[in-house]
């Protein structure tokens, strides 16, 4: 009889382990809580489409914490809001989560052929007036400055077009060229015929059949519940719900619930510092482009990343910059200073590391999370306040900082950390095949168990580790 494994959660970790998991010859369940979301609900082709809601559902209220959430519940998870930048790790990284350095770097090669990554074997995308002028400003700077690798088409693929540059990914990708999980990923995974899919369902908990063994889920299926049986379970439900379902999942051989002391700690988040800047005069072709297109990586072994891109701060359209604009010169001068500047504005950005200590816990008792400011975060954003101050000079453009300020603040999109990699039970969650200490046939594949090190948005990072760790699930099986 063929052995099923539940995957739970069809976002950046979950899909890959699920696809590598079917090409494995098993049968898989995939489940998400939320629909079944396509381009086609996008609104960014009306006239309003910054004051309508976004074309998914989200459970950022469930939670309280520091800081708003952003994230998405839908088939391909947050990666139909987010999927952008191809952030990579050093050697150094890798090698301190206990991974493979030869096998992951290999898997991250794949995975981007796979994607079809603007900027690796296809052309990066083309970088307006504004964009230009930073790039070559900042190689005078003497930095290592780039257009970045994006998930993003930049040419045709598979009946998919290449990117418009409307800038409004986050909205929802109407075109259908930005790459999410749900249009490379499942479409891969459904040609195995081996997987099953259940949108609108939730996973209440985890049953044991003896300390280390998972047998079944207890899951809410158009709202009535059920139960289902599993040889193998992988928990992708994300940063704050994966280790709030493990420690939930309360019971006779877990009376604390499932996994290790460390499940739940060591919680972190990505510290963002916008600067907006104006040019001189306006952008000469002014296409908004991708959500980050610049990508200066001088200062990453400081734990400090700089980019450029005009989505960073929020800005999709003229009515979203208006209304943090309005806020410091009144509505009656927002529209004369709008059409006089808004193809102007540029916004260039910091991100840095912070949190990730013990006491940075996503309380299981509560849907309530809470990260502690990190040793040195003052300092960081002093100094990378002063070399975007230093960037923009450079360029030739004016700072806004006064006027239009977004001081450095956790991102809500990045949380990560609370079931960590690594290859000591005593201070991680999980082994570097992403198998739950301690468990025969558990397995976490989602922003929970990204260890220390990583400073941008981890959604192609999680789909390098997700299809490791289903590759790596099939063989601990068969063993």
């Amino acid at each position: 009889m063929e052995q099923t494994i539940v995957v739970i959660g069809s976002g950046a970790g979950g899909l890959p382990a699920a696809t590598a998991i079917a090409e494995k010859g098993y049968q898989v369940i995939l489940i998400e809580r939320g629909p079944a979301v396509g381009p086609s609900q996008s609104k960014i082709n009306q006239y309003n489409f910054e004051t309508a809601s976004l074309p998914w559902p989200t459970a950022e209220s469930e939670w309280s914490g520091s800081h708003a959430l952003q994230r998405a519940l839908g088939l391909g998870g947050s990666t139909l809001r987010y999927q952008a930048v191809t952030h990579t790790l050093s050697v150094a990284v890798l090698e301190k989560w206990g991974l493979n350095v030869r096998s992951i770097n290999k898997t991250i090669q794949t995975t981007k052929d796979f994607l079809k990554i603007a900027g690796h074997k296809t052309p990066h995308h083309a970088l307006n007036s504004l964009s230009t002028r930073l790039l070559e400003s900042a190689h005078r700077l003497g930095w290592k400055a780039s257009a970045v690798e994006a998930a993003i088409l930049s040419k045709p693929h598979e009946g998919r077009p290449a990117c418009n540059k409307c800038g409004m990914c986050v909205f929802g990708c109407l075109p259908n060229d930005k790459t999410t999980t749900a249009n490379s990923w499942l479409v891969r995974a459904k040609k195995t015929g081996r997987l099953k899919i259940l949108t609108n369902t939730q996973v209440l908990k985890l049953n044991l059949k003896d300390s280390k063994t998972v047998e079944s889920l207890d899951i809410i299926r158009n709202e009535r519940p059920e139960k289902i049986k599993a040889d193998a379970v992988v928990v992708s439900a994300g940063a704050l719900e994966t280790p709030f379902l493990l420690k939930n999942s309360k019971q006779t051989f877990a009376p604390d619930g499932i996994g290790n002391k460390n499940v739940g700690r060591y919680l972190a988040d990505t510290r963002v510092q916008n600067h907006f800047v104006i040019g001189d005069k306006m952008i000469e072709d002014a296409h908004a482009g991708i959500p980050i297109d610049l990508v200066v990586k001088e200062f990453e072994s400081e734990g400090i990343l700089l980019y450029q891109g005009r989505n960073l701060g929020g800005i999709v359209g003229p009515v979203s910059l208006a209304k943090l604009y309005s806020v410091h010169e009144g509505p009656e001068r927002t529209l004369t200073w709008m059409k006089n500047n808004y193809k102007r504005i540029g916004i260039i950005a910091s991100m840095m590391e912070s949190g990730g200590n013990r006491n940075d816990i996503v309380d299981t008792r509560k849907k309530r999370f809470s990260i502690t400011t990190k040793e040195g975060d003052s300092q960081n954003e002093v100094a990378t306040k002063m070399l975007l101050k230093k960037w923009t000079k450079a360029a030739g453009f004016k700072s806004l900082w006064d006027e239009v300020t977004h001081h450095s603040s956790l991102s809500g999109a990045m949380l990560r950390g609370a079931c960590r990699i690594g290859n000591n039970e005593k201070i991680h969650s999980v082994d570097p095949n992403g198998k739950l200490y301690g468990y025969n046939n558990i397995f976490v594949s989602d922003a929970s168990i990204l260890n220390q090190g990583l400073i941008a948005h981890p959604s192609f990072i999680l789909q390098v580790l997700g299809y490791h760790i289903g590759q790596s699930l099939g063989a601990t099986l068969r063993a």
